[in-house]
């Protein structure tokens, strides 16, 4: 059962964050661009055919430059494949025109694509290059190493970013392959939320008045595509690796992005079956109690409204006191 204290407090939270969401720099309804989706899905791969063209075709209902922006991600991840070997391999080019001729390319590769979509329509778009999580590993790790691209617009004195790769899908554990997985997440994302998985190499390219640290980067869990829909931020008090005592339960806390959209959590432990959680909000976000039952090192992902959204690791001391 979900709880919730008092049905004022919802009404009262609903219309602060409500206000919050239209006073933000990234006042997106994504719903409303639904229908540039239909238009690109019916105008297909268009293979043989410049890119210049596909531009045209795919931005000829468009009325604005946002609109324009939705177009061209839709069609990259539905109709570009990603491609890690056009990263590894030095004889294979990563660019905007391979991209287009052979229909496949690593991140930067569609990043670029992107910026050249962007650029036949003269709008603002800069290649960002700098680092992600997305392996367990990660946790409390920095790979300078695991270097990856993505783009910001910038749209009436507004900047936001694109990760057209990962909206392809989301990588597999050991980064060779994209599992397909179409999401908009990465489409015009809460700037915080992305901070939270992409590191840029220049910090201003975060778009935060703060910037990240790159320990804090490190510390934190793995963000999924449920936590942005879900529009919800893990407190940096709740770091990436869990530690505790078998027997105990950590509170854990995650703020509001804006509006927020949760219906149900639920946690699964070493990928094992997920269990639902019971969950309550107030002033500060949404809270929940993580329980430890069992003793050693853990897998802990959590699910808000039925998609993974956030990956811990737990490592619970023994409790002697405890029985087998």
């Amino acid at each position: 059962m979900i709880a919730m204290r008092w049905q004022f407090l919802f009404i009262l939270f609903l219309c602060l964050f409500t206000i919050s969401e239209k006073t933000s720099a990234q006042k997106i309804k994504k719903e409303d661009y639904f229908f540039i989706d239909a238009l690109v899905q019916k105008a297909g791969p268009m293979k043989g055919f410049g890119l210049q063209y596909i531009v045209d075709s795919i931005t000829k209902e468009c009325k604005t430059e946002l609109q324009m922006t939705r177009a061209f991600y839709y069609w990259q991840t539905h109709f570009v494949a990603f491609d890690r070997r056009k990263k590894t391999q030095k004889t294979s080019k990563d660019d905007a025109s391979s991209a287009l001729m052979e229909r496949k390319a690593a991140s930067r590769g569609l990043a670029l694509m992107f910026q050249a979509m962007c650029a036949l329509k003269k709008i603002d778009c800069s290649l960002v290059a700098g680092t992600i999580r997305y392996r367990l590993k990660d946790i409390g790790q920095f790979d300078p190493e695991e270097v990856h691209y993505w783009n910001i617009v910038t749209i009436n004195n507004t900047q936001y970013l694109i990760d057209v790769t990962l909206g392809i899908g989301s990588f597999h554990e050991k980064g060779k392959k994209i599992i397909p997985s179409y999401t908009d997440a990465w489409w015009l994302c809460n700037r915080k939320l992305f901070a939270s998985s992409h590191f840029p190499k220049d910090p201003k390219q975060q778009l935060l008045e703060v910037p990240v640290s790159k320990k804090e980067f490190s510390q934190g869990p793995i963000v999924w595509p449920g936590a942005i829909v879900a529009g919800l931020i893990p407190s940096r008090s709740c770091k990436g690796n869990i530690k505790a005592k078998q027997g105990d339960s950590t509170n854990m806390l995650f703020n509001f992005a804006g509006m927020f959209h949760v219906r149900s959590v639920e946690m699964s432990m070493d990928d094992t079956s997920r269990i639902p959680l019971n969950y309550d909000f107030d002033e500060f976000g949404l809270s929940l109690k993580l329980e430890h039952p069992k003793a050693g090192k853990h897998k802990i992902a959590i699910y808000f409204n039925n998609s993974l959204s956030f990956v811990y690791v737990s490592e619970i001391r023994k409790n002697p006191a405890l029985k087998k």
